[in-house]
């Protein structure tokens, strides 16, 4: 008797084969778990949709993650970025109904720092691109003045935000502000590549 093949994720009977027609099925073809589980069933297999659900997620750690990590960090060196903005329904969102259709971006009010007081020429600019963006994306775009230090206060805010969408506009100083204002300069430069795309959108909204 041949010796059974050991498996792809331990303490289970899930080979690669059966774990690729799994995700083959669920994703390629958009099959739900309950129907893969009732296919399994005609056959006389008894796999539960949780059984099914708990395989797709320990392979994707396993082996999709890195790939994932690796596509992440490319990604965001790029100066454009393209999105498909198909919504899509994602059950437990956090705030927000699971019958809520979430757009892959923007999928909710944009805020743009600018670094100078209300009043003055980059707020008249900001206040414009964010209007124009506004219409173009068809989600609201919100101006918060942070003055103070010629604009590097806000980048430091904007780069310190962990969730929602948020840009800045960014003065002469940011260039300085890594030696003049060592504190507020952390990050900066990774900061201003990510705003670099909304400059190139709005210096084409403007035009």
């Amino acid at each position: 008797m041949a010796e059974m093949p050991k498996p792809c994720l331990p303490k289970t009977i899930a080979s690669a084969s059966l774990v690729a027609f799994i995700i083959d099925q669920k994703y390629t073809y958009g099959l739900p778990l309950y129907r893969l589980e009732q296919q399994f069933r005609r056959f006389d297999v008894d796999l539960s949709r949780q059984t099914l659900s708990n395989w797709l997620i320990a392979a994707a750690t396993k082996w999709c993650k890195p790939l994932y990590d690796r596509m992440h960090t490319l990604l965001l060196n790029r100066s454009v970025i393209h999105a498909d903005e198909t919504p899509l329904q994602v059950l437990r969102e956090k705030d927000r109904p699971a019958q809520a259709q979430s757009g892959a971006f923007p999928s909710r009010p944009i805020r743009v720092l600018v670094g100078f007081a209300a009043g003055g020429g980059a707020d008249a600019i900001a206040r414009t691109v964010a209007q124009r963006l506004s219409e173009q994306l068809g989600q609201s775009v919100i101006v918060d003045n942070r003055p103070g230090a010629t604009s590097p206060i806000a980048a430091s805010d904007t780069h310190r935000v962990t969730r929602g969408h948020i840009t800045s506009t960014a003065g002469a100083a940011i260039a300085a502000s890594r030696t003049a204002f060592p504190p507020i300069g952390v990050g900066t430069t990774q900061t201003s590549r990510h705003r670099a795309a909304l400059a190139m959108q709005a210096q084409r909204t403007v035009a």
